[in-house]
């Protein structure tokens, strides 16, 4: 499958300001499930400087201004080839992470150490995971698969524009969250049954889905909670990161005394085949 991806994101500025360094996470990465083939921002008003650089959640470009603006548009067009037809035609290769609690050796565990830190470990979570994990036999893709399948249909998927992940116990609690909040719960019961996440964002083909938005899942041998699947030939990484916040679109400040932002944005993902 090969998609075209326009993303345009506007923001409003009820009076001139000063923009802080802007770093922008939109381009799709190249590996193994997908192939980049082409990637094109503009940003208006054109910024004073831009640079680009691989950092631990893929290519970045940093933005920086030095004008007084009362708005910023960042349209971004990519075309993304997607070559991963089948999600489960891998092994695990780490014997002792066959089975949960999973361990890794020892040369690994400093590499994955940030994917196994838990910002908010709760025992409610500890729970249930422990219980998905027993009811698995401990198998781990048993597991993995169980987890994925309690969340997609014991929780609702919402749409929230604004705001920060919920910690894991807060979804938890109330069965509902956006797909953020759900691959923050899916991390966080993968991590206190020793399995190292990650939270990947980017978006999601779907024939029948009239309006896009940003799309997060988490990335334990390919998993999506909030679509109750295995990721394959539909999902496009653009970040990768160990917490929600790094793996922002678009992050950035602004200085401005009693100055208000909005953000208006459309997406549209395209199947070009």
């Amino acid at each position: 499958m090969r998609l075209e991806i326009v993303h345009n994101n506007s923001y409003l500025f009820s009076k001139p300001v000063f923009l802080e360094p802007h770093i922008v996470r939109l381009r799709p990465h190249t590996h193994a499930g997908q192939r980049r083939i082409d990637h094109s921002m503009v940003v208006d008003p054109a910024p004073t400087g831009q640079a680009e650089c691989v950092d631990i959640t893929g290519t970045t470009t940093t933005l920086w201004f030095d004008d007084l603006l009362d708005r910023l548009t960042i349209r971004v067009r990519s075309e993304v080839e997607l070559i991963r037809d089948n999600p489960f035609a891998f092994i695990i290769a780490e014997p002792m992470a066959q089975r949960v609690p999973a361990e890794y050796r020892q040369a690994h565990q400093l590499a994955l150490a940030t994917f196994l830190h838990r910002p908010q470990p709760d025992p409610t979570v500890d729970a249930f995971a422990a219980d998905i994990a027993e009811q698995s036999g401990r198998d781990t893709l048993t597991f993995l698969s169980a987890l994925s399948d309690t969340i997609y249909h014991g929780f609702e998927c919402d749409v929230r524009e604004h705001g920060d992940s919920w910690p894991a116990s807060k979804t938890l609690k109330l069965k509902h969250g956006a797909c953020r909040d759900l691959a923050v719960l899916f991390m966080d019961a993968c991590r206190a049954q020793g399995l190292a996440a990650r939270f990947a964002s980017g978006y999601v083909f779907a024939e029948d889905e009239p309006h896009r938005h940003l799309h997060a899942w988490p990335e334990v041998y390919l998993y999506d909670p909030s679509n109750g699947l295995a990721v394959a030939n539909d999902h496009v990484s653009v970040a990768l990161a160990a917490v929600p916040e790094d793996a922002a679109p678009i992050s950035g400040t602004f200085r401005g005394t009693d100055a208000t932002a909005s953000l208006e944005y459309t997406i549209s993902v395209i199947d070009q085949q």
